[in-house]
């Protein structure tokens, strides 16, 4: 009598652009485009160092107010027909990139990040309607404290203590200081940008999907 024989399957991985997949979304500030320039030459001079970091590229630079995560396909299309009301009651205000950090703290960085300053209130005002606009698709956003930065890189693995302190000596040197010097002129906040994550290995590219501008 002849064994009966198991069929094994193989699962085709989900088309990332069919109506089955979820898009990883998040709402954003936009780095400005006027600045971009100053930000790839201190993006240059930090690379040099190779550390082992992941430094992002100029053009990914933004100020994330809410990551969404992962959501249906429908749902991200009825956020992206709506978005342009995200912020109609908000008007422009300035900020400015004021040094930088690290997340959690210097003797453990994992996240490089730049800081900012400028007109936080409104920053805050504009974090809470946006969070208010997502609610409306009962879409809960993260509830840790909301700590304005912009990420410059991410740790690849735990830093060691000279790594640490090459790093430290990095963001400290002259040339790094000038860029930092030069980044420091206010700029213009009129808008908020819907984005969709692409993950590689490359790193994450981000793909606009919504633009909301101020009232």
């Amino acid at each position: 009598m002849p064994r009966d024989r198991r069929k094994f399957t193989k699962e085709r991985p989900v088309d990332p652009d069919s109506v089955e997949a979820q898009w990883r979304l998040f709402v954003a500030v936009d780095f400005p485009e006027s600045r971009r320039a100053v930000l790839d030459e201190l993006l240059d001079t930090v690379r040099s160092a190779d550390l082992p970091i992941r430094w992002i590229g100029a053009n990914a630079a933004h100020l994330t107010l809410h990551f969404i995560g992962d959501v249906p396909v429908e749902t991200a299309e009825l956020l992206r027909l709506a978005f342009s009301s995200a912020s109609a009651s908000t008007h422009p205000f300035s900020l400015k990139v004021d040094g930088a950090g690290t997340f959690p703290n210097l003797n453990k960085p994992q996240i490089i990040w730049l800081g900012l300053a400028g007109d936080i209130a409104s920053l805050r005002r504009l974090h809470r309607a946006s969070e208010t606009f997502l609610l409306g698709f009962d879409i809960v956003t993260e509830q840790r404290e909301f700590k304005p930065h912009i990420t410059l890189g991410r740790a690849r693995q735990s830093l060691q203590s000279p790594e640490i302190n090459a790093l430290v000596s990095l963001m400290r040197s002259d040339p790094v200081q000038a860029r930092l010097t030069e980044l420091a002129e206010p700029f213009r906040v009129d808008h908020l940008t819907l984005y969709r994550s692409h993950l590689s290995h490359e790193g994450a590219t981000y793909e606009p999907l919504a633009t909301a501008r101020f009232g």
